[in-house]
């Protein structure tokens, strides 16, 4: 259970939502959102990558898609005008655990960058490409403050983008993010679930980090035991006293750390 839901009165009467419409980046005193481009030229025919660019003020945290045991989830939806009903949602990078006396969020610290890649048809009439992009955070410190943002913004296709909107490490960002899918099973229990990812580590595993995008089922908070053979990795998940999440759809991250202390991360496809 959240527990920040308890407080929520409060800190939304003495914190105010921020909010901000139509313009091409956000910012105030504790969170600035932007869209940047790996790219300084675009063109029709070229698969494009970009990033939606969160910078937090020293000491401000976000949330993940899960935001653990206290905090709100992150959104971000983008469109464009290749097909305005289309919305799609940027990669999200790893976030960070962090436990405090028992209560685990999951976080982000820092300059975070949600990358996404977009196909532009060589048919496409418009000589620009525009972007609509729907934000929606909770940013916290001592305190908590809510905030969405809407931003547009067009490039040019075929022309130079002008230089403050271009940040070429993204492209490399873009490839380190986790995009590989791994089978996996899940049994439940009363107070644990089994689950069995498909996959042969050759037993040198270090340790597993679940970052669960299914809110309200296992308690983040207690280490995982693991065991893996020439097929398996069979990974024990405590679950939560009082589970409220769906068990119907259970998805998320999968963190291992080998023996060589490198660590690799997969979506997992989890099936009853």
């Amino acid at each position: 259970m959240r527990f920040l839901i308890l407080f929520g009165l409060l800190f939304l009467a003495l914190n105010p939502t921020s909010f901000a419409k139509g313009s091409n980046y956000y910012k105030d005193k504790r969170i600035q959102i932007e869209l940047v481009s790996a790219q300084d030229i675009i063109s029709k025919g070229d698969t494009a990558i970009f990033a939606i660019r969160v910078t937090l003020s020293k000491g401000w945290h976000i949330y993940w898609v899960n935001p653990g045991d206290a905090g709100e989830p992150t959104i971000l939806e983008i469109s464009t005008n290749i097909d305005p009903k289309q919305k799609f949602v940027p990669l999200f990078p790893t976030p960070s655990y962090k436990n405090t006396e028992g209560i685990v969020t999951l976080e982000y610290k820092g300059t975070v960058y949600f990358p996404f890649q977009i196909f532009i048809p060589r048919t496409f009439q418009s000589d620009s490409l525009a972007f609509n992009i729907y934000s929606k955070w909770l940013v916290c410190r001592e305190k908590c403050v809510p905030g969405e943002a809407k931003l547009s913004l067009s490039l040019p296709l075929g022309k130079e983008i002008p230089k403050r909107y271009v940040e070429k490490k993204v492209h490399d960002i873009f490839k380190q993010y986790p995009k590989d899918t791994l089978n996996s099973k899940i049994e439940f229990s009363e107070d644990f679930a089994n689950l069995i990812v498909d996959a042969n580590f050759n037993n040198a595993i270090n340790s597993v980090i679940i970052y669960p995008i299914t809110e309200g089922l296992f308690d983040l908070e207690q280490k995982l035991e693991f065991r893996a053979d020439d097929k398996f990795l069979k990974i024990k998940l405590p679950m939560l006293q009082y589970v409220w999440g769906d068990k119907s759809k259970v998805e998320g991250l999968l963190e291992i750390e080998f023996s060589n202390k490198k660590k690799k991360y997969f979506w997992l496809n989890v099936v009853k």
